[in-house]
């Protein structure tokens, strides 16, 4: 296992570690860009999300190392369509007009109704009674909405359709103290991550409880236990910290093989050829009496 190819012990006088665990910066009901967002208008070509993040990663000098640990556990719809269809219906809500009568007019208006139809039900007549704007409250006009709500509201529903998986994503970079960059290793991953935030949607950001560093007061050791409790629970897998839903598309925008195409000097590439195939190859057919 790679994760042992270090000391058991970090940081030490001559390792350091820098690491946090992400999280995301709105509910879970509003997804990141996915690749789908990542596709050249002129030419179609997709643009591979990854492809900064392998370029830095191809930088690194010996004896520095950056780790990517990506945990999933699938979940129910029952765990988290409930809260992204009410915030669905929260930003519809916003082209639902209101009534148009204060809360003193509606008062008078039940007071009315109910001396009105007092009567018209001794005498077995239809009751009656005032409308209070409901069903002008019901009316839902998307037009209403701004461009980005209905963006959210098109990507909400996008996003329940696909399976949910509970995810936890950790980030940590250690290596020797006499090559030690964080200029390279920790701003080059985190820019990464930020070509998937969305104004209008969500976004991949640090989680300050989980993140290496301490201020005010006991600094050097809150920070050392930071450091090495990120590192123990990257070696377990453990789930341990924040944790969000990932459906399956925003999963393989940030889990799949990277595209080649991408300059990296130190990926190496598997020559291969294409060729026709022979012209002697047999075709088997299918029929009735059997296979010739």
């Amino acid at each position: 296992d790679y994760v042992y190819k270090v000391p058991k012990v970090l940081p030490n006088k001559e390792w350091d570690v820098w690491g946090t665990v992400l999280k995301l910066l709105k509910e879970d009901a509003l997804p990141i860009r996915t690749w789908r967002y990542f596709r050249e208008d002129v030419t179609g070509k997709m643009v591979d999300p990854l492809a900064s993040m392998t370029e830095v990663m191809s930088t690194l000098k010996p004896g520095q190392y950056i780790w990517l640990q990506i945990i999933i556990s699938p979940v129910s719809d029952l765990e988290w369509h409930p809260d992204s269809k009410k915030k669905i219906e929260e930003v519809a809500g916003k082209a639902r007009p209101a009534s148009s009568k204060n809360l003193a007019e509606r008062f008078f208006d039940n007071l009315r109704d109910i001396f009105k139809n007092i009567f018209k039900g001794i005498a077995g007549k239809e009751l009656e009674f005032s409308s209070n704007g409901e069903e002008e409250a019901i009316e839902f006009n998307i037009n209403k909405l701004t461009p980005g709500e209905q963006e959210q509201i098109r990507a909400m529903e996008e996003n329940i359709s696909k399976p949910g998986f509970k995810t936890t994503i950790r980030f940590i970079y250690l290596g020797r103290r006499d090559g030690y960059n964080k200029a390279l290793g920790v701003a080059g991953i985190m820019g990464a991550f930020k070509q998937l935030a969305d104004v209008n949607l969500n976004a991949l950001v640090p989680d300050n409880r989980t993140k290496t560093f301490a201020n005010y007061y006991f600094t050097q050791p809150r920070m050392l236990y930071r450091q090495r409790k990120i590192i123990q629970n990257y070696r377990n897998r453990d789930m341990a910290g924040t944790g969000f839903i990932f459906n399956t598309e925003e999963l393989a925008t940030i889990f799949h093989f990277p595209d080649m195409s991408v300059k990296a000097p130190t990926i190496q590439k598997i020559e291969a050829k294409k060729g026709e195939a022979p012209a002697n190859l047999p075709i088997f057919e299918e029929s009735e009496e059997g296979v010739f």
